[in-house]
């Protein structure tokens, strides 16, 4: 029943479908702002660590490398611990 539905379906009716669809708009959002946030920490934390701490680069480096690793395992960690 699903499959004749998805192929009689038109285009407007699957995005009015979409816009009531509030768990999609929620994960949307959060991806958004994941992806904004880890793209400026990937293009602006190496500047900011020369610039502002005066650190030569491979000490900017390595201060960015133990950031990268460690932040994403404790947010998964710790949001699982929220989200259970």
């Amino acid at each position: 029943m699903l499959k004749e539905k998805a192929a009689n379906s038109s285009l407007k009716e699957d995005l009015k479908d979409l816009k009531n669809n509030k768990e999609f708009f929620l994960l949307c959002g959060s991806l958004t702002g994941l992806f904004f946030v880890v793209t400026g920490i990937q293009y602006w934390l190496p500047t900011y660590l020369k610039t502002v701490y005066h650190l030569k680069p491979d000490e900017a480096m390595y201060f960015f490398t133990s950031m990268s690793i460690t932040a994403p395992i404790s947010g998964v960690i710790i949001g699982g611990i929220i989200t259970a």
